[in-house]
């Protein structure tokens, strides 16, 4: 659907339904519904090539909702995404934090601040999606991520983030970044995932005992080391 009409393939033609009287006179529809072929359409210059505007917006939503929690509450788009859904699974999280980062904010302006959690997070993310996971959520200079399988690739993916904390640190100090440490807590459990808020706002949050555990864990590694 797009901008009041919905357009789809039947048989090899183009079918038009238009609902907005702006969409009929630029579609030049003369009945409730009305079918060109393919080719007129495209020609024709009066048929608006939606795909890759959908394909953006799509992309622009699942920044804010990922694609796994949409799949993990059983629906297939975001557009069918409702108050009240939810999941209840066996979850793994893993809870990533910067050291000392109060410290380190307040020897940076708030532009800086940012700046330097971009930088951060783009290094972190492309590795936990890369091992099945995604960041459920993001608070500050910590970060939650969820994988639903495999536990051995997770203390795989682990690893690989501490890895990549001195090609980080490399490229935060050449643009004049603090260097950063982190901490990493990882925990299993049950857990509800699901949507909280109204049709106007809603927002994904996970319910579970794993939550304050897991960022125990990654606390205690304080001591650990």
């Amino acid at each position: 659907q797009y901008n009041g009409y919905k357009a789809y393939w039947n048989d090899g033609a183009q079918v038009i339904e238009p609902h907005d009287k702006g969409i009929i006179d630029e579609v030049n529809a003369v009945s409730s519904v009305k079918t060109i072929s393919k080719d007129e359409a495209i020609k024709s210059g009066k048929l608006v090539l939606i795909d890759k505007e959908i394909e953006a917006s799509n992309n622009a939503a699942c920044r804010f909702v990922p694609n796994s929690v949409i799949q993990l509450l059983g629906r297939s788009s975001i557009t069918e995404i409702k108050p009240k859904d939810f999941t209840a699974r066996d979850i793994i999280m893993m809870n990533i934090d910067i050291r000392n980062f109060t410290t380190i904010s307040e020897g940076l302006g708030g532009k800086k601040v940012f700046d330097m959690l971009n930088i951060y997070m783009g290094y972190i993310a492309p590795i936990v999606r890369n091992y099945g996971g995604f960041v459920e959520k993001v608070m500050g200079d910590g970060m939650f991520c969820v994988f639903t399988k495999d536990t051995a690739k997770i203390v795989d993916c682990a690893m690989e983030i501490r890895d990549s904390m001195t090609l980080l640190n490399s490229y935060l100090n050449k643009e004049q970044f603090p260097v950063i440490e982190i901490g990493i807590g990882i925990h299993k459990g049950n857990a509800v995932l699901g949507m909280l808020g109204t049709e106007n706002r809603l927002n994904e949050i996970i319910v579970s005992p794993v939550v304050s555990e897991v960022m125990a864990i990654q606390n205690y590694e304080k001591v650990c080391g």
